[in-house]
């Protein structure tokens, strides 16, 4: 049983658009691994049948109206996310009852530019990136997949509506936003859970939404940082410099094949 000694009960929190993966991934490895002994719960938000434009309009709203039912610690995780034992619970209680400031992430950019985790694939086990680690890692900013916190440093920071208007870098924004306004670190963890590959392409989906966001980031963080390091991505806050790089990346997507 994971470590409980300053904390009453953890939230897992998954926005979904489909239930039949939703189903087959993180619900049916939460049945199997999170027994009645364990003070967790789930809050499942369905982004189709609510309407919701953003997954920080979502987490924001559905965490508000939520709030007294969750419990200290919130760990995000997509669909399609799945575990086959509850290590990875035992390490964020134990980083976050020790530094409760803390984003701790699955899958991160590191400062030498290079992105660390230990997730793998579900079905081949495959790691899913170039470069594990064997202990914790701090990092610049995690990815979206799976990422924890408290409540607490939540409630402090919120999600930014106005800049992750879409579906992209919340968790990027959430670090940066962090570590300005709390002085957090950022890290990334060592245990392994499991992402499902679909059959499309791998890698980051650089859309228009999702270049529009990164806009917004780079623009609300040129003073305090020269550089957007995210998960697969990387643009100085420069205008110039940053905003031709976006610009090669649309260009590059709409007409490159």
């Amino acid at each position: 049983m994971y470590c409980k000694n300053n904390i009453d009960m953890i939230t897992f929190v998954c926005c979904y658009n489909n239930q039949k993966e939703l189903n087959e991934m993180l619900l049916s490895s939460y049945k199997k691994i999170i027994k009645d002994d364990f003070d967790c719960n789930l809050l499942l938000i369905d982004t189709k049948s609510k309407g919701y434009k953003s997954a920080v309009e979502a987490y924001n709203a559905e965490i508000k109206n939520n709030y007294n039912d969750l419990g200290d610690i919130l760990i995000f995780l997509h669909q399609d996310i799945a575990f086959d034992n509850c290590e990875f619970i035992n390490s964020i209680c134990a980083v976050l009852e020790k530094n409760p400031n803390t984003v701790i992430g699955f899958a991160g950019m590191a400062k030498d530019k290079r992105v660390y985790s230990n997730l793998q694939y579900f079905k081949s086990k495959n790691f899913i990136v170039r470069n594990q680690i064997d202990g914790i890692k701090e990092v610049e900013s995690v990815d979206e997949c799976c990422y924890a916190m408290t409540k607490e440093l939540w409630s402090r920071v919120r999600f930014d509506e106005k800049v992750c208007y879409h579906w992209h870098l919340y968790a990027v924004d959430f670090c940066l936003s962090a570590k300005s306004l709390c002085n957090s670190k950022v890290v990334v963890l060592p245990d392994v859970i499991y992402h499902k590959q679909d059959g499309g392409d791998v890698g980051m989906f650089t859309d228009k939404y999702f270049l529009k966001t990164m806009w917004r980031l780079m623009r609300k963080n040129v003073k305090n940082y020269s550089a957007i390091l995210a998960p697969c991505y990387i643009v100085e806050t420069n205008v110039f410099r940053g905003g031709l790089k976006l610009l090669r990346t649309y260009i590059k997507n709409c007409f490159v094949k």
